[in-house]
């Protein structure tokens, strides 16, 4: 009879766990004042930003301006790996710092004009 109810004990909990969703990537982005600005979860939004973060691997390093000023960051939630990272965007220069980016490393990067652009306006990722 015990044997009977530990089976049943996981067969329910592993029907509980496949019932489970799986978490999804997604973005929080803050503005120069450390205040949450956007939420990015939509899939489409999520892979630009990680598309961008993907050419960063033939990035050049960067020298960031004395006066450069924080214009927003973007902290990227990797579910599979539980992997946060930080991208911090500049007002006035085509740069990025980067933080805990595999391969790539820390440090500031530079970007096309284009993904710089679309770094500035969270609202282009929804």
């Amino acid at each position: 009879m015990k044997k009977l109810v530990v089976i049943a004990a996981m067969a329910c909990l592993l029907g509980l766990a496949a019932c489970r969703k799986p978490q999804a990537d997604y973005a929080t982005v803050y503005n120069d004042a450390g205040q949450r600005v956007a939420t990015i979860k939509d899939t489409a939004g999520v892979k630009k930003l990680s598309a961008i973060t993907g050419r960063l691997g033939s990035a050049k390093k960067a020298k960031l301006p004395a006066q450069a000023k924080v214009a927003y960051r973007y902290v990227l939630h990797v579910a599979k790996t539980k992997r946060r990272i930080t991208l911090t965007v500049y007002r006035g220069t085509d740069a990025v710092k980067t933080k805990h980016l595999p391969v790539v490393g820390a440090g500031p990067w530079r970007i096309t004009k284009k993904d710089a652009a679309t770094l500035r306006k969270p609202s282009r990722f929804k």
